[in-house]
């Protein structure tokens, strides 16, 4: 079943990233707030302009996928079509940064449905991330008001903004020209992960001082891919885990007071594009009881790689998705990482029928509880998977280029709200998928 966005938000260039952030605000609104055209909520006739060269339309339809379509967004006859679809429950209080190909920040409030605040820097957007958010009673998730924005500058500038004061609060010059983007720290919003100069080291800088906690060089990888960090809820060390050029995923656990512990699996031959962790303190449960002197504790991460659809149909099944769930525990009796591959799913088909475009630009775990999983794809779709099976629970269409944004609502277990971009579309789609029933 083809899927309508329940939003459709015009934007003046293109978008490279987006995510959703504390309430948007400007003590210079009224001079700086941007009203856009209505937003459309597209009217059922939605042209997903599919081609024949790259159409995967036999995959949506393929043997084993089960879709739940009917959960994704409001029944029909709710969306008046050709006016703006507001629901003033669902968007209060949501806010959303998004960085432009030209540079600039843009901080939308989703309630009143305008651009708040225009910020200009130097050189493209790479990526926006908000920092880490804490877990309230109740599984809401409160969000932090700051969030980093990388962009390829001359000095490959992350600049942290307070997005209720339109304003940079903090900057760090990475002097990376690479596309790996900074990543923030699940659980501690201090540290940020960073590209440097050499495009196979990384620094980890702790904010309150300002200086390199840590400095990680990685040999014979090639260069550094993407990056994702976060705290285990039993040690409170953090976990870096870096996808490289080469088709592995590094795992490492950084201690002040002794050496790193490292492990590292291969995927694939490809660059591993972008990795996730689910790491929030309720998503990371010991496998023993609190009083066991053999704890063990366990991250789950995504990882979307790369792929030529030609070379991909010559692979072994087992090895032709572009999208793997890691699953690495921690025993603390001898204090090391095993690391396996719960599951492996693929995209578009890759076969003699139908070469699609099966490469992974982002994926992100659902916030708070981890159990879905968002995957942007190169075939112009996302893809929402089970955590625990891998199982393709739905399809999103709509985009016109490569998946290179989306990101979570922090309530979104509650409310469903996602948010994506595709390359080249000039627009923002809002969905609400899978929304806890009240």
């Amino acid at each position: 079943q083809q899927l309508n966005p329940i939003l459709s938000i015009p934007v003046p260039s293109p978008v490279t990233s987006l995510c959703f952030t504390a309430s948007a605000g400007n003590p210079n609104a009224s001079d700086s707030e941007t009203k856009y055209p209505d937003y459309v909520v597209d009217d059922g006739e939605h042209d997903d302009q599919d081609d024949d060269s790259d159409s995967d339309s036999s995959d949506d339809s393929s043997e084993g996928f089960q879709f739940r379509s009917a959960q994704l967004v409001q029944n029909r006859q709710d969306i008046n079509i050709g006016r703006v679809y507001h629901d003033p429950q669902l968007m209060s209080q949501q806010s959303l940064a998004s960085c432009h190909s030209d540079g600039t920040l843009r901080l939308w409030d989703l309630n009143r449905r305008i651009a708040v605040s225009e910020m200009p820097f130097e050189g493209p957007g790479l990526s926006v991330r908000r920092l880490s958010s804490k877990v309230k009673e109740g599984g809401n998730e409160s969000i932090s008001p700051l969030f980093l924005y990388h962009r390829r500058d001359p000095n490959g500038t992350v600049s942290i903004i307070d997005s209720t004061q339109s304003k940079v609060v903090q900057e760090f010059q990475t002097r990376s020209q690479n596309f790996c983007a900074a990543a923030p720290c699940y659980g501690d919003d201090n540290l940020l992960a960073i590209p440097s100069t050499n495009d196979s080291t990384i620094t980890v800088i702790d904010r309150r001082d300002q200086r390199p906690a840590y400095v990680l060089p990685i040999k014979d990888k090639g260069m550094l891919s993407s990056l994702s960090m976060g705290m285990t809820a039993e040690s409170q060390k953090p976990i870096l885990v870096c996808g490289m050029e080469n088709g592995s995923v590094i795992f490492n656990q950084l201690c002040y007071d002794q050496p790193r512990q490292k492990h590292e699996i291969n995927l694939t031959k490809d660059p591993v594009l972008t990795v996730d962790m689910a790491t929030s303190a309720p998503r990371l449960q010991s496998s023993a009881q609190p009083d066991d002197s053999s704890k063990s504790s366990s991250i789950i991460v995504a990882a979307g790689m790369a792929g030529d659809a030609a070379e991909i149909s010559e692979l072994p099944a087992d090895q032709q998705g572009r999208v793997a769930l890691l699953k690495a525990t921690h025993e603390s009796t001898n204090d090391d990482w095993d690391v396996k591959i719960r599951a492996r799913m693929a995209t578009c088909r890759v076969d003699d029928i139908s070469y699609g475009k099966p490469g992974v630009s982002i994926c992100r775990f659902r916030p708070v509880d981890g159990r879905l999983l968002a995957v942007g794809g190169w075939d112009r779709r996302t893809r929402i998977f089970d955590r625990s099976t891998g199982r393709p629970m739905a399809i999103l269409k709509g985009h016109e280029g490569s998946m290179n944004s989306l990101d979570w609502a922090p309530n979104s277990v509650q409310t469903g709200l996602f948010a994506s971009a595709g390359e080249n579309d000039n627009r923002i789609y809002l969905w609400k998928c899978f929304a806890s029933a009240k």
